[in-house]
């Protein structure tokens, strides 16, 4: 298991990417969370296997159909969280 930070920059903030977000965690059984932030960016945190991370990752890159995702900066971890489920902050 492992710990996926990724900071999405562009126009990702009231185009539904956090709920584009959780559909797709959930499908992938992720568990962690999505938030918008103060400086326009969204916030993923999210845990699983680094294989399903990874198709989780190239489907944020990509964005909902409204977004325009500029740049992703990721960081990955093995110091894992009790998340139990995959939620909108």
């Amino acid at each position: 298991m492992f710990l996926l930070k990724a900071k999405i920059f562009g126009q990702v903030q009231d185009v539904n990417f956090r709920r584009f977000a959780k559909k797709h965690a959930d499908n992938l059984s992720i568990f962690g969370y999505v938030e918008n932030c103060v400086d326009e960016t969204v916030l993923v945190i999210a845990q699983a296997e680094k294989n399903v991370l990874e198709e989780f990752l190239q489907v944020l890159k990509k964005g909902p159909s409204f977004s325009k995702v500029e740049k992703v900066e990721v960081e990955w971890n093995e110091n894992l969280q009790n998340f139990k489920s995959f939620d909108i902050r």
